[in-house]
């Protein structure tokens, strides 16, 4: 009967032993589970963006020598191709916190004016700088993020002297961004955003063009812009 005793024991601390690993192996691999979207979500990355802004212009053209003041508003839409890098991190696991830099080549669109004030967008280049803000779900290997940012627009203008010659001149715009964003991990290299960004304020520093006659021109642009990216982690 001892015997019998001493062997159901045994038999009882080997299985006690046993199951205790199990629980230790199956915490594991769901702490794993759990940690590895977090870990892929933070770091740097790069990625190429497509954007397609609506905007709203407010032009005034002054030509002193003519006696010419006049503005016209007019609202009208814009895409672009970028190309984007960043880093980030998460912290107390669940919020995270980056900065972004982008590129951007803008198409001008229907963003002419001859008809009106004589002057259309021959180019136009982006730069913008966002930190992101993001909650972070990650059993799901996505977060939630909003961005606080500022954007700065370099182009050119063409403008008509004296109604017939075609004459180019540089201007640059700048301003605050607000915007809010969605980001997916596809799988543990690739992600893909959806964001929306929105010019808080707008002012462009004044633009003189000098020929026969003096023309000053203004370009306040409002922007609101849908950008969706594709970023790889590095």
């Amino acid at each position: 009967m001892k015997r019998v005793i001493y062997i159901l024991l045994i038999s009882s601390n080997i299985m006690t032993a046993d199951a205790t690993h199990a629980i230790i192996n199956s915490n594991s691999n769901d702490f794993v589970e759990l940690d590895e979207p977090t870990r892929k979500i933070s770091g740097a990355y790069y990625g190429i963006g497509y954007d397609l802004s609506f905007i709203k212009h407010e032009i005034q053209a002054r030509n002193e020598g003519k006696n010419i003041d006049k503005s016209v508003k007019k609202s009208a839409t814009q895409s672009a191709i970028s190309l984007l890098a960043g880093f980030g991190s998460s912290f107390y696991k669940d919020y995270y916190i980056g900065l972004e830099f982008e590129i951007m080549k803008r198409f001008s669109g229907k963003t002419s004016y001859e008809d009106d004030l004589g002057i259309k967008f021959s180019q136009q280049f982006g730069i913008n700088m966002d930190v992101r803000f993001g909650y972070l779900f990650p059993k799901y290997g996505n977060m939630v993020y909003l961005t606080l940012g500022f954007s700065r627009t370099l182009g050119k203008v063409v403008v008509k002297v004296d109604g017939q010659k075609d004459a180019e001149k540089g201007f640059g715009s700048y301003f605050p961004t607000i915007g809010i964003g969605f980001q997916q991990k596809l799988n543990s290299k690739w992600n893909i955003h959806i964001d929306s960004r929105y010019s808080i304020t707008s002012k462009d520093k004044d633009n003189r063009l000098v020929g026969n006659n003096n023309w000053n021109y203004n370009v306040q642009p409002k922007r609101i812009g849908i950008r969706l990216s594709l970023t790889r982690n590095i």
